[in-house]
């Protein structure tokens, strides 16, 4: 089960600090995983661990 959550300027806080998204995504089980599309977009992609 994954869950995609889009990336964007205003969003550039985790991809300097990954470790802020990852306690809560922990407590639901979730890994982040920093996906970067070829179009330069970028998503944080929560997987199941």
């Amino acid at each position: 089960e994954r869950a995609r959550v889009a990336g964007g300027a205003w969003f550039d806080w985790a991809r300097v600090d990954a470790r802020a998204v990852t306690p809560t995504a922990a407590r639901a089980g979730l890994v982040p995983r920093w996906v970067v599309e070829r179009d330069g977009r970028w998503f944080a992609e929560l997987v199941r661990s």
